[in-house]
């Protein structure tokens, strides 16, 4: 019989972790339409543009922002070819997320699946009225029912404290020229796109920034508030076993998605930003 685990978190400290992550995603926002704002004033003083260069660069910087903020959970649908959670295969899903959402006292996500065998799962959106679930074919094909559940509390969670907004938010706003550089690499990839892969030798730059701007323990509060909502950790530290001994790298996962993903969806380490899923194991079982 599993230990009894602590109760669940009390508002003081949810408030605590969405007052954090509105001032983290801020953080962000101020710092993609300073960067934006920086390298065109520069462009405006070397071409003489004047007055009117300048105007244009704080409306083209203000523009990114808002852009990052209310397009993050779109661009993450749109580039990792996500699909409508819809069929009688995926009603597990919707059965499981809509008693964990009564549950916990969330609106339901919008469920959407990617067609791939890896074993993993995101959440992406502004706010938690607008969020996106998303989880591969292969998670759902997998895991039981106890090993779902959890995934998807920890997936909640994230929107809950809306760490899934400032994650997402910065994998738009930060990495966004090596997001359209993956995609452009893609058979088939829109023309507007394919010139954008030279400017993956952002990639370095833009993997420090995003490893800086989302929490480095993001997984394991996750994980722990997501089992103060099933009241179950072994379902959670079965998953994440399951994890462990299968493949968790997405094949549609542009590199700068990573810090979106239940565990790393890709090899590269400059966007590296999980706790080893052996941590994340034995902090389970100790609960």
């Amino acid at each position: 019989m599993a230990e009894p685990i602590s109760p669940p978190a009390g508002r003081t400290e949810l408030q605590h972790a969405v007052h954090r992550n509105e001032r983290r995603t801020l953080v962000v926002l101020a710092a993609a339409a300073a960067v934006v704002l920086v390298l065109g004033l520069v462009i405006v003083l070397l071409a003489g543009l004047g007055v009117i260069g300048i105007v244009v660069v704080v409306v083209l910087a203000a523009v990114v922002a808002w852009l990052a903020d209310r397009s993050a959970g779109r661009v993450a649908i749109a580039v990792t070819g996500a699909r409508l959670a819809e069929g009688r295969d995926t009603q597990r899903l919707h059965n499981l997320t809509e008693g964990l959402c009564i549950a916990d006292g969330l609106s339901k996500p919008t469920l959407y699946v990617v067609d791939d065998d890896a074993l993993n799962a995101f959440t992406a959106g502004a706010n938690p009225k607008h969020a996106v679930l998303v989880v591969t074919t292969g998670l759902l094909r997998t895991l039981n029912r106890v090993e779902l559940e959890g995934v998807l509390a920890h997936e909640l969670s994230h929107i809950k404290t809306l760490d899934s907004m400032s994650a997402s938010v910065a994998v738009v706003a930060l990495a966004g020229p090596v997001l359209l550089a993956d995609v452009g690499r893609r058979p088939g990839a829109p023309l507007l796109a394919r010139p954008a892969v030279v400017l993956g030798v952002l990639a370095p730059l833009a993997g420090w920034a995003l490893r800086r701007a989302v929490d480095p323990r993001r997984e394991l509060d996750a994980d722990t508030a997501g089992v103060r909502i099933t009241r179950y950790p072994p379902g959670l530290a079965s998953a994440l076993t399951k994890l462990r001994d299968g493949d968790t790298r997405v094949a549609r996962a542009p590199r700068a998605t990573a810090p979106l993903w239940f565990a790393e969806p890709v090899e590269d380490p400059r966007f590296g930003v999980h706790p080893p899923l052996d941590e994340r194991i034995r902090i389970l079982e100790a609960l």
